[in-house]
């Protein structure tokens, strides 16, 4: 059986672009961006507290980063990147640090850093695609993962569209995490925390659902709908500013 990367980099989204979705969690189609010019490289950062697989995420697209699931302390610690071809599209992938990361040693001057890293990393490029990965537990949001993505919207002055994947969902849950309902008690708060000129970047799309799979890598199926789920979102230029004192 062929690697979770290599089938994701060999799928091809020509034809009935939305038969692949029928019984899927990934609803959305392809972004009409995709037909058209194509920048040279799209970057993509994937943006969350520690634990929650970002690494694993971006591995299933073909990252190779280190990777696993912890509690607090997260396992990046620098910010990586990788250069990846998919469905014949250059993607600079970058594998951030997690934000809200504070272990004895570092306390805030931790998460003051990783915020640095990240507005250093998103005014580098040219055409990002964002998406936070969150956690839910009990059906619920962190107030620590609203404060991250507060942050990080609030400070952009151009940006694209942000997306959202829910990881390590419990497997009952699933069905609750892909409705509408759920969609709403996840983005309504978030309308009412950011600014008001920055509530553009919110894309009020559903969020992408992934199962909780342990220590096991994504299989094809779910790395097939992670790059759908990318390649649903038109990347655009950032401008990030001030993000470290919007928490201080």
């Amino acid at each position: 059986m062929p690697s979770p990367s290599a089938a994701v980099a060999s799928n091809d989204l020509g034809g009935d672009a939305t038969a692949h979705y029928e019984g899927r969690d990934c609803a959305r189609p392809p972004s009409a961006f995709y037909q058209n010019l194509v920048p040279p490289m799209v970057n993509l950062a994937i943006v969350g507290n520690p634990g929650v697989g970002k690494s694993a995420i971006l591995n299933a697209l073909g990252g190779e980063f280190q990777s696993g699931y912890s509690e607090g302390t997260g396992l990046t610690t620098v910010i990586s990147k990788k250069q990846v071809t998919l469905n014949n599209i250059r993607f600079q992938l970058y594998d951030i640090p997690g934000i809200n990361d504070s272990p004895p040693a570092g306390g805030q001057d931790t998460i003051v850093k990783h915020l640095l890293m990240l507005q250093d990393a998103l005014n580098e490029g040219d055409h990002f695609v964002i998406i936070f990965v969150l956690q839910p537990t009990i059906g619920r949001i962190k107030p620590g993962d609203y404060m991250v993505m507060k942050t990080v919207i609030d400070s952009l002055r151009e940006g694209p569209q942000i997306g959202l994947i829910l990881n390590q969902a419990e497997p009952g849950a699933m069905l609750n995490y892909r409705s509408p309902r759920f969609s709403g008690l996840v983005w309504g708060p978030l309308e009412k925390i950011v600014e008001s000129s920055n509530k553009k970047f919110l894309s009020r799309a559903p969020p992408l659902v992934l199962a909780d799979h342990g220590a096991r890598a994504f299989n094809e199926d779910e790395a097939s709908d992670i790059l759908r789920f990318v390649l649903s979102f038109d990347p655009m230029p950032v401008i990030s500013r001030n993000m470290v004192d919007r928490v201080l």
